[in-house]
């Protein structure tokens, strides 16, 4: 009886020959420094990942602190990049799908807790994250992933617990559904007793669900705001009247993603509050969601 084999792996779809996170993901400390040494750009963003985040996510403390010594930025993302998932049998492709993720902060993935700590001292903020598209294009609903999400889903909860204590938000909402996707990440699925332990920490720091209520929806019903901040940088920007009218009537049609003027880059909405009334954005785009009835039902898998 002849027996096959399912292969499944992922491709990343572009390469380049001893980029400078390509040697930090080879461990080439030496080789690191002599091209920082030499002037190269310790925030090198032309890779998927910046060296940073590469040596963080690798437990690379000797780069990460180097590299942070340079100038690197801990809050800087890398520009991320699409990528293909390949089933194949025998060598013969069954399926690819391509999606699209776009790079997190370095202590997003931190490797342990010495990494965070290095990162937290040196300016990362908690509450600076990455994001993933699953449009192959990168364009379409943006899903947030803090800091803190990655390490409570990477069981890593001794980094989880030090960056709720340096002023991680707990409360981050699923655009689509409008649910806490830490409440749901521990509800929908059977908790070891370490998971349980955690959960409950959560829910004494304040873990909850977004207000959806008909006196919650009523109270922003009918406002105009003109104006919003980046909270993590305090950076404020004006938002059109014609884009604050389109995100008022159709909010599932917007993207999740907005632009800050002056950090010149855009950002989660989960990352801005309105000026006017200190209202997170995303939370209030979950609340019009609600109102216009295009929230999603979530889907409730089998615990295991």
């Amino acid at each position: 009886m002849k027996r096959f084999f399912i292969f499944v792996f992922i491709i990343n779809l572009f390469s380049a020959c001893a980029t400078m996170s390509d040697l930090v993901y080879q461990k080439n400390n030496d080789a690191v420094i002599k091209k920082i040494s030499e002037g190269a750009n310790p925030n090198d963003v032309s890779d998927c990942e910046t060296p940073l985040e590469v040596a963080a996510s690798t437990g690379n403390a000797e780069l990460v602190t180097f590299l942070l010594s340079k100038g690197a930025n801990p809050n800087i993302r890398g520009k991320g990049c699409p990528y293909d998932f390949v089933v194949s049998i025998g060598g013969y492709v069954l399926s690819r799908d391509t999606f699209y993720k776009q790079s997190d902060t370095p202590l997003a993935h931190a490797a342990n807790l010495n990494i965070a700590k290095l990162l937290v001292e040196a300016g990362a903020n908690p509450n600076v994250g990455g994001v993933v598209r699953y449009n192959p294009s990168g364009q379409g609903l943006a899903y947030y992933k803090s800091p803190l999400y990655n390490a409570i889903t990477e069981k890593k909860y001794d980094i989880a617990e030090y960056l709720i204590q340096k002023g991680a938000k707990i409360n981050i909402y699923n655009g689509v559904t409008g649910e806490n996707v830490l409440l749901s990440w521990f509800t929908d699925r059977k908790n070891t007793p370490e998971e349980e332990k955690f959960f409950s920490y959560l829910k004494s720091k304040g873990l909850k669900n977004l207000d959806l209520s008909d006196a919650a929806l009523n109270k922003i019903k009918g406002k105009v705001y003109s104006s919003y901040v980046h909270t993590p940088t305090g950076h404020g920007t004006s938002m059109p009247a014609d884009m604050f009218q389109a995100a008022y009537d159709t909010p599932s049609q917007i993207s999740n993603m907005t632009y800050s003027a002056e950090d010149k880059d855009f950002f989660h909405y989960t990352e801005f509050s309105w000026k006017e009334t200190g209202q997170n954005l995303h939370e209030w785009i979950i609340q019009r969601r609600a109102a216009t009835k295009s929230l999603e039902k979530p889907y409730r898998p089998k615990k295991k």
